[in-house]
């Protein structure tokens, strides 16, 4: 048996040289396990494709990573949600004493 990560259409080695994936895998006939670890979260949605075969066949999992937003985002929506409110009250305001 055998397993082999992809991520974005890129075979992913256990010796992977630039250190943010770690792959580790464990064979054991007739078994096979792999552990892929991400060194930090990605910025942007990540495709991982995770790969077995063995004697019944080929098999595969594709994964979609997609990044939280960051809290900074919704905090400056939410800035610009009172904004719009308080210049459209003004602007009421002033439309009702003009």
């Amino acid at each position: 048996p055998s397993v082999q990560w992809w991520m974005e259409g890129s075979l992913v080695d256990e010796n992977n040289p630039d250190g943010d994936l770690q792959v580790t895998s464990t064979i054991i006939a007739p078994w096979a396990n792999s552990t892929i670890s991400l060194a930090e979260k990605p910025k942007k949605s990540t495709k991982l494709l995770c790969k077995g075969k063995n004697r019944n066949g080929t098999h595969a999992l594709s994964i979609l990573l997609i990044p939280r937003k960051s809290p900074s985002s919704s905090k400056t929506f939410i800035d610009g949600l009172i904004q719009g409110i308080v210049y459209g009250t003004i602007a009421t305001a002033l439309m009702f004493l003009c």
